[in-house]
């Protein structure tokens, strides 16, 4: 096809395609002049098949309950557990123990959980507070892990029972581990001064130091006053041993809120 030629004299003219790159002249003023070289046809634009997006949507199992879910989901829909963090391998996810109690059945209500957690962790706490007290008296050498495992069973069973019954929640269960905490160290208190003052005629019944706060508070004063064991031959009484009661307290309140919070966050539902 004809090439279009300009001269810097204003002259245009047009020329064979077969003179592209040479040199010639102006018919109009005598100039030498360059024919271009025309630009090569673009190539051809291909079409392109564009996904549709369903096709892109991918899907998995909830490891927990068995919901299909998107394959990015980080929290399922369903039970509310946390798919974010990959457990290492042959671990298993903490939830599942919570998942067991609820295999096969929709879960409850929080009312269902709060009954529940109650109901095993009084029974629970009435227990491990008899064998704690006994231990704690008998072998003092093993005290701090006694007071750990007691601490422990009083945070981590209630909770799982609440998530069993359908609790999902810290703010309420928090406040019940720590009611079914003081209940448990009461009667802790009860049956340790019962088993400390068993040789004695005069031995209280735990069921009235239960009834009766103040009886329950002069025999710990009077215990703290003489003492109930020894070290390098001295008796241990007084503020010394208010310190060593009020550790073991704090310990054990520890170790339940901190077994209470890791379960209860298990099943807890996250935006």
């Amino acid at each position: 096809m004809p090439i279009d030629v300009a001269c810097i004299c204003g002259k245009r003219f047009r020329v064979r395609d077969e003179h592209a790159g040479r040199k010639g002249k102006c018919p109009a003023c005598g100039q030498a002049v360059v024919v271009p070289t025309p630009a090569p046809d673009p190539a051809p634009i291909e079409p392109v098949e564009i996904a549709s997006p369903a096709a892109e949507v991918r899907q998995k199992a909830c490891p927990d309950c068995g919901a299909v879910i998107s394959f990015y989901a980080l929290v399922c829909e369903q039970c509310g557990a946390q798919l974010n963090t990959r457990p290492a391998k042959g671990a298993k996810s903490r939830s599942r123990v919570a998942t067991t109690f609820r295999s096969g059945a929709e879960p409850g209500s929080p009312i269902v959980g709060i009954l529940l957690g109650l109901g095993v962790g009084f029974v629970v706490a009435f227990g491990s507070a008899w064998a704690y007290a006994y231990m704690d008296r008998f072998f003092p050498i093993w005290s701090i892990f006694i007071t750990v495992g007691f601490g422990a069973v009083l945070g981590y069973v209630p909770s799982l029972m609440m998530i069993a019954g359908g609790l999902r929640s810290r703010m309420i269960g928090l406040p019940l581990c720590a009611v079914m905490v003081a209940f448990g160290y009461w009667l802790t208190w009860a049956v340790w001064i019962h088993a400390t003052l068993n040789q004695s005629e005069d031995a209280p019944a735990v069921g009235s130091l239960m009834a009766h706060p103040s009886e329950l508070a002069g025999w710990i004063g009077a215990i703290n006053e003489a003492g109930s064991w020894r070290y390098s031959g001295n008796p241990v009484h007084g503020s010394m041993l208010a310190i060593i009661w009020i550790g073991e307290a704090l310990l054990i309140l520890g170790t339940a809120m901190t077994a209470a919070w890791t379960t209860l966050a298990d099943d807890l539902p996250r935006a």
